[in-house]
C-alpha cells in the first residue's frame, strides 16, 4: 500500500501538478490508503511543533517532513494510525515529497518564483495550527494564502506560460504571478496557454488548482488536453469522493466526504 502524504506533500503535488495526486489533508490521502501497519506512536517533540526562519528551495522537503511528523506526534492519539517512530515518518514523507511530488524540482526552477521567506512564514503558520491541533489547517493549506503563497510566479497576466508538448513541465503551472493560473484560451488547448485568473464554475480547468478557491476540477488532471475538465462546486458531507478537494471539508474518508476532525487531519497512517 502507498505511503500517506501530509498536507504539504499532498498540496504541493496538487498545486504543482506533478504527482497527479489529490491528497490534501495532513494525512493527505483518503483514509483507506497508506501504511499497512505500524508498531507504535511517535512522540510529540519537546516544546511542540516548531519552525522558524526562511526555507531554501532545496530544503523544503526536509522542513515539511519534520513538521508533518512532529504534528502527528502531538495531535494523533490513535496509536493504530501512527508511524512507529518519528524517523520512520520523516523517511516516508521525504520520499513522498522528493520522489512522488518532485517538489524540489519545481521550487528550484526560477519560473516558479519560489520565495524562501514566504515559505518560512507558511511553515511557521503550519506550526501554529498544529500546536492547536486545529483541523482547519487543511482549509488553510489549500487556500491561496496557504501553500500556494510560497510560489510568487514570474510571468505576468496575459503572457504565455506553457506551450503544449509531450514533455512534462510542472514548473510552468506555478509560473504565473498574483495567484493566476496557466490556462488555455477557449477552444485553443493546443495553442500557447496564458496566465489568467483562476477559473470560475463551468470554466475550463486542468486541475483543482486551476479553479478559484472552493471549487474542484472534474475531471481532474485530464491526460487529454483537448478534453479538459470544468470547475464545479465541491461536494457536501456524505457525498461519494475519491480525493479531498472534491469535498467542501477537503476531507475524503473511505470514499465519502467527511467533516473535518483531528484524526483525519493529523494521523498519517490508516487504521489497522
Amino acid at each position: 500500500m502507498g505511503v500517506r502524504r501530509g498536507v504539504f506533500t499532498g498540496v504541493f503535488a496538487g498545486v504543482f501538478l506533478v504527482a497527479l495526486g489529490t491528497c490534501l489533508t495532513i494525512a493527505a490521502c483518503t483514509s483507506d490508503t497508506g501504511l499497512a501497519s505500524v508498531d507504535g506512536p511517535a512522540d510529540c517533540p519537546a516544546g511542540g511543533v516548531q519552525s522558524s526562519g526562511a526555507v531554501a528551495a532545496d530544503r523544503i522537503c526536509e522542513r515539511v517532513a519534520d513538521l508533518q511528523c512532529s504534528s502527528e506526534g502531538c495531535c494523533c492519539d490513535d496509536t493504530t494510525r501512527k508511524y512507529a517512530t518519528h524517523a520512520d515518518c520523516v523517511a516516508a514523507q521525504l520520499d513522498a515529497c522528493m520522489k512522488t511530488a518532485k517538489t524540489e524540482e519545481v521550487t528550484g526552477d526560477p519560473r516558479s518564483g519560489y520565495d524562501a521567506n514566504a515559505a518560512g512564514k507558511a511553515m511557521a503558520a503550519f506550526a501554529q495550527y498544529a500546536n492547536a491541533c486545529d483541523p482547519q489547517i487543511v482549509q488553510w493549506g489549500v487556500s491561496a494564502t496557504g501553500l500556494a503563497s510560497v510560489m510568487r510566479g514570474t510571468i505576468d497576466a496575459g503572457k504565455a506560460c506553457w506551450t503544449p508538448s509531450a514533455k512534462a513541465d510542472p514548473a510552468a503551472f506555478v509560473s504565473c504571478k498574483n495567484g493566476y493560473a496557466c490556462l488555455p484560451d477557449p477552444g485553443k488547448a493546443l495553442s500557447a496557454w496564458k496566465c489568467k485568473p483562476r477559473a470560475k464554475v463551468g470554466e475550463t480547468c486542468l486541475a483543482d488548482a486551476s479553479c478559484a478557491d472552493g471549487l474542484r476540477c472534474e475531471p481532474n488532471l485530464s491526460m487529454n488536453i483537448t478534453q479538459l475538465g470544468r470547475c464545479m462546486t465541491r461536494l457536501g458531507t456524505g457525498s461519494a469522493c475519491k480525493r479531498g478537494l472534491e469535498c467542501k471539508s477537503v476531507f475524503c474518508d473511505q470514499g465519502k466526504c467527511a467533516q473535518a476532525s483531528v484524526p483525519l487531519a493529523y494521523c498519517l497512517a490508516p487504521a489497522k
